[in-house]
């Protein structure tokens, strides 16, 4: 058989460039990460939906006074695992958010950040239209939630999936 018509085993046929071969391997491993990248973000996915979140803060008595309890009630969405939350109108005196990720564990660090509406209800009766926040450590499982102000003033959280 004339040497040009000599096919190898270990050799590529002549008419596949290096580049198609190289195209094909980043091809199949941006195939790869997507699809682990699919399972991991499915994790947390059972936790997806609308919450119905009560925040209770007792009367709370510091060294130069008493801050008078009260309780939110409103609704938070999970979507992909992040929690978002709001009570009244964002920015305005009385308002508050709640922010964070749901690990797929069910623990969670949560961020809250509000606008003071009626000073007697803030520590140290801060003005209407102060602003606060604060870290909230949180655990989900199932469709419900519980969770506890860090530090600062005594607060509880719970969550109920509708």
């Amino acid at each position: 058989m004339p040497t040009a018509f000599r096919v190898s085993l270990f050799s590529r046929p002549a008419n596949v460039s290096t580049h198609c071969l190289t195209r094909s391997a980043l091809l199949f491993t941006a195939f790869l990460v997507t699809l682990f990248l699919a399972q991991s973000s499915k994790a947390a996915e059972p936790f997806d939906g609308t919450w119905a979140v009560v925040l209770d803060a007792p009367d709370h008595n510091y060294e130069s006074g008493t801050a008078r309890g009260f309780t939110f009630h409103f609704d938070a969405t999970v979507k992909d695992g992040v929690l978002h939350g709001l009570e009244g109108k964002e920015g305005e005196p009385g308002s508050l958010t709640i922010d964070g990720k749901i690990k797929p564990d069910g623990t969670a660090d949560l961020k809250v950040f509000g606008v003071v509406g009626h000073s007697e209800y803030a520590i140290g009766h801060l003005a209407s239209g102060s602003t606060y926040g604060y870290l909230v450590k949180a655990a989900f499982e199932g469709r419900h939630g519980t969770g506890t102000r860090v530090g600062g003033r005594p607060t509880s959280f719970t969550f109920d999936k509708k």
